[in-house]
Parts: structure tokens; C-alpha cells; sequence
């Protein structure tokens, strides 16, 4: 009895891994589109793209302070298609919905300490806030 019950939970196990990991594998799919469109919008300097992925209360950070009027002066063009980087993502731990994102030049050897938050906010992911992180 204890063997079939077992055997059943094995079986089950094999049917949901696959499904969990597609998941994962969906959603980091839909983390990388954003941060792309993120880093097409500040290539462009299109602030409209830019406040769809962005959350307003980072979007005032960031002008705030000055950070995007500094970086837009320091971008140089680059064809969308030629923007590729690796992502790194980490789920928090004790809230839902909220995503640590890191991503890199593939010419990089590491990931930097600069970390993005990705929360869900309306079905949509949208970049919160950037912390440093080790």
C-alpha cells in the first residue's frame, strides 16, 4: 500500500517539475523583454517607454536626483538588436510578487551589485527601485 502510494506521488512529482520549471523558465523569458525594452528606452532617450516599465514612483527618483538626465547624456546609439545581456533573477523572500533582477554585458565577467526591483502591479512587471546588493 505504501509502495503504490509512492509510486503515485513520484509519478505526480515527474508530471508538475516540467511545469514548474517552464514557468520559471516563462517568466525569466518575460524579465529579460522588459529589462531590454528598459535599456532600448534609455538608449533612446524615450521617456514615455521608459514611465510604461517603470514604476512612477522610480521614474521620480530617477529625475529627481538627476540620474536619467545624466545617463541620457552619456548614451552613445546602439542598435536595438545588438543589445544582449545575461539576467539574474532572485525572488524575494517574503514578499510576493517582488523580484530581484541583476543583469550583465555578455562581454562581463561578473554581475555588478546594482540590483533592480521588478514588482507585479496590475498583471504587469514594472522596475520599482534599484538596490545594491552583494
Amino acid at each position: 500500500m505504501i509502495k503504490l502510494m509512492i509510486k503515485k506521488l513520484i509519478f505526480c512529482l515527474v508530471l508538475i517539475l516540467p511545469l514548474t520549471s517552464l514557468s520559471a523558465f516563462e517568466k525569466e523569458k518575460e524579465f529579460k523583454s522588459l529589462m531590454k525594452n528598459y535599456l532600448i528606452g534609455l538608449n533612446t532617450k524615450d521617456k514615455n517607454k521608459l514611465s510604461e516599465i517603470c514604476s512612477k514612483k522610480y521614474m521620480d527618483l530617477l529625475q529627481s536626483n538627476g540620474t536619467l538626465k545624466e545617463t541620457f547624456k552619456k548614451q552613445k546609439p546602439v542598435p536595438p538588436e545588438k543589445i544582449d545581456f545575461d539576467i539574474k533573477v532572485q525572488k524575494a523572500a517574503r514578499t510576493p510578487n517582488k523580484f530581484f533582477v541583476n543583469i550583465k554585458d555578455k562581454k562581463d565577467d561578473h554581475y555588478g551589485e546594482h540590483w533592480y526591483v521588478v514588482n507585479l502591479k496590475e498583471k504587469k512587471y514594472v522596475i520599482d527601485d534599484m538596490v545594491f546588493r552583494d
